[in-house]
């Protein structure tokens, strides 16, 4: 993982920033998010920019620019997946897939995801995953003459 100092001259915002309370809260979700992403073998791929400006101290996560453009050309997000895959097979991965693909996705965005503590965005993280996943299990039916509708909302001209 590439460490900044600071990011006053850095080309791009955006990615996953951790605000805390002081220095000591900071380097603390520091420590506990590059951890995160070490378990999901993201550390490498990942640059963090440590700074304070008016509102306090920060970290800033971002997806490195090497990884960025292999991975989320023009920050298409669409082919995460396949492109980031470790397995040269193409075997299915372990079930952190999922979080990997919404971390990857939240890291090369380029709009800024701040949260107060690394648990606050975890558990963004974990939401974005179950959301996903229980979409994923949803079946939609699009038969319309047999769709059942409350009566009392639905008007049918002929």
């Amino acid at each position: 993982m590439t460490t900044h100092t600071g990011i006053a001259g850095s080309p791009r915002r955006g990615g996953i920033c951790l605000r805390a309370a002081g220095r000591p809260d900071t380097e603390a979700a520091l420590t506990q998010f590059r951890a995160h992403l070490a378990a999901l073998d993201l550390d490498r791929c990942a640059a963090v920019a440590c700074a304070a400006d008016a509102a306090g101290h920060y970290a800033r996560f971002q997806l490195a620019d090497d990884f960025a453009r292999a991975w989320v050309p023009g920050y298409d997000t669409t082919g995460i997946r396949e492109r980031s895959r470790r397995d040269p097979q193409g075997q299915p991965r372990a079930e952190c897939d999922l979080e990997r693909e919404i971390l990857i996705a939240m890291l090369a965005a380029p709009l800024d995801f701040e949260f107060p503590s690394c648990d606050e965005a975890l558990a963004c993280v974990r939401m974005r995953a179950n959301i996903a996943a229980a979409g994923a299990r949803t079946a939609l039916a699009f038969h319309t003459t047999k769709a059942e509708r409350p009566e009392d909302y639905w008007v049918d001209d002929p």
